[in-house]
């Protein structure tokens, strides 16, 4: 299946019409979202939709809306009640009966379950699974798609906690579908890193070359690589990978955290004193795109790192806030446990601290040094 083929016909069949603004869009809006220019696509998206052309074709309409879709939802991570209603909405309309054969009418599938697993992915994963299931049992491997559902699927495995099962079946989805760019490839690295198998997480991803995909690809790509790379505690090859925080996209904010965490537990962190502000700046965009899971978890591992610089004022707000959000979860305890670990951690550093400061007040009593 090209799910490209009836787009360029409509592209020739508007420039015929004398439509020649319209049929530029086709190509101008996804080429700008996976460069990252956001702000330029959404604009785009509005300028094609207010177009009676566009107006009175369905299967234009569905495949602008879903664009518009990629971006606000799978780069800029935003599930605010605008964007969530949107994608429902669109998944609606792509199932009325002159939309349903459009290519794009499951693409907006892949826009709604990734929704739910931004919004709170733990919490929706059996409903995530359930809605990439019965999508792959409409397409087979001929088609895009098959490569993006298969992987919100296993994603949907990987927030049960089923990583080997998301491993067997990245395997088994990518053996009947390869490409050169494979986000099955990057999902099992992943799955192993869980598993505890560093070597052949790094060996699924070392060789991916995701550059010709766009700028958000190749981050993506990056990103998998370095995480690899610190596990393996090849530090100086990861840091030359990982993106500075500037350059990324808040689809890449779980994974570089989550990569600058290890770096921390490894000492090897060369962002430490930049750390605040960088997270502030986090969970201000999580907070206001209402990416409840992703928001509360950022907060844990902020808490974590502030504890390593021994920053516990900080690193009490974050756990607040992690303890916080962790109640808005569906399932709350999916998150809970580490928090409380962090808890007790930060508990036995401050008494620490506390003990050794006492100690040295103590010794310049008895020496008769100035305790100022």
């Amino acid at each position: 299946m090209d799910i490209w083929k009836w787009v360029y016909g409509a592209a020739i069949e508007l420039e015929d019409e004398g439509q020649e603004r319209l049929a530029d869009l086709l190509d101008e809006v996804p080429e700008k979202i996976c460069s990252g220019d956001h702000d330029v696509a959404e604009s785009l998206v509005d300028e094609a939709l207010a177009m009676p052309a566009c107006q009175d074709n369905a299967w234009l309409n569905v495949y602008f809306r879903h664009w518009r879709l990629q971006s606000r939802i799978l780069h800029r991570m935003d599930v605010s009640h605008d964007a969530l209603e949107e994608a429902v909405r669109l998944v609606e309309y792509s199932s009325r009966e002159d939309v349903r054969d459009c290519p794009q009418s499951v693409c907006a599938i892949q826009d709604l379950t990734s929704a739910y697993a931004i919004k709170d992915g733990p919490g929706f994963a059996a409903e995530r699974k359930a809605a990439s299931g019965e999508t792959l049992a409409r397409i087979d491997p001929s088609w895009p798609c098959f490569q993006c559902i298969s992987a919100e699927y296993a994603d949907a495995l990987m927030d049960s906690g089923e990583y080997e099962e998301a491993d067997r079946f990245c395997a088994e989805q990518y053996s009947r579908k390869k490409t050169s760019d494979d986000v099955l490839l990057r999902q099992r690295s992943y799955a192993n890193l869980k598993l505890g198998r560093i070597e052949k997480a790094y060996e699924l991803v070392k060789d991916i070359n995701s550059s010709m995909f766009g700028s958000s690809r190749a981050t993506d790509q990056r990103l998998a690589k370095a995480l690899c790379l610190i596990h393996l505690g090849d530090f100086d090859a990861a840091l030359d990978l990982l993106p500075r925080f500037a350059d990324i996209d808040p689809c890449h904010f779980a994974r570089w955290s989550e990569c600058i965490l290890h770096l921390t537990r490894a000492g090897r962190n060369p962002f430490l004193a930049e750390m605040e502000g960088i997270f502030e700046s986090i969970v201000k965009v999580l907070a206001k795109n209402e990416a409840l899971y992703y928001l509360a978890d950022t907060h844990r591992i902020a808490a974590e790192i502030a504890i390593h610089a021994e920053d516990f004022v900080m690193a009490s707000r974050h756990l607040e806030a992690a303890k916080y959000g962790a109640k808005r979860l569906r399932k709350p305890d999916c998150i809970e446990l580490e928090i409380f670990e962090l808890e007790s951690a930060l508990h036995k550093k401050v008494a620490k601290s506390e003990s050794s400061l006492g100690g040295a007040i103590n010794v310049k009593h008895q020496t008769g040094e100035s305790v100022d």
